[in-house]
């Protein structure tokens, strides 16, 4: 995701080895901050990479985290050479579901760009799948994947799976156990006896015995 605030009229000249790739005059962003990418999932307390590419702008960009989408509080990770191109970020709490960073040229700080919607999650399960968005239809086979650390999976036997179809005031059993190790169960879209669409669904991965150790998925729809 680009905020277009900016256009650079460049010609790009790449060497590699004895190989040469010539391209011609394009109007690229002047500014591109590609990651992490949009619906990418980061681990608190672990390395993340935030990749930029500056063709026109000044000698050093800001880069800001927003927790709760671009109209709330931002947090400032740093300020970077905008040739460098990429920066290692070691992920910090709290966790969210609607993180996006925003790179901003400290010459023209009309100049910015920003990265899609991503997760930052805590150390223990998280749900990857489905997608925010995702729409399925009754007959549908839909694949619920979670990871857990491997110094969690030492103490996890079981994870058991729900689904909620009302954003999460009621949930329904469809895995009463699975071994935390398996990362996915499969299973085939219903409609539940109740009526389409049901536009806020969501799964639920929880460790049997503790319901406390658990992950929510994003939101997605049937239809």
């Amino acid at each position: 995701m680009m905020k277009r605030t900016k256009l650079a009229k460049w010609s790009l000249c790449l060497a590699l080895s004895t190989m040469a790739l010539t391209c011609g005059d394009h109007l690229l962003p002047a500014l591109r901050l590609w990651g992490p990418h949009d619906r990418d999932v980061c681990l608190v307390d672990y390395p993340a990479t935030i990749n930029w590419q500056a063709i026109e702008t000044g000698p050093e960009i800001r880069i800001e985290l927003y927790r709760d989408g671009l109209g709330g509080a931002s947090e400032v990770i740093g300020t970077f050479p905008a040739k460098d191109d990429s920066q290692p970020w070691t992920v910090t709490a709290p966790t969210s579901v609607n993180c996006i960073l925003e790179a901003t040229d400290t010459t023209d700080p009309a100049l910015t760009a920003v990265t899609g919607v991503f997760r930052i999650v805590g150390p223990g399960l998280y749900v990857q799948g489905p997608h925010l968005s995702d729409s399925l239809v009754p007959g549908d086979t839909v694949t619920v994947r979670w990871y857990a650390p491997a110094a969690m999976q030492a103490s996890i036997a079981d994870v058991r799976i729900e689904l909620s179809r009302d954003g999460g005031v009621t949930w329904e059993e469809l895995v009463a156990s699975v071994p935390v190790t398996d990362g996915f169960v499969s299973w085939t879209v219903t409609d539940g006896g109740l009526p389409l669409p049901q536009p806020d669904c969501q799964f639920r991965v929880s460790e049997v015995g503790n319901p406390t150790t658990f992950d929510v998925s994003l939101s997605f729809s049937i239809e």
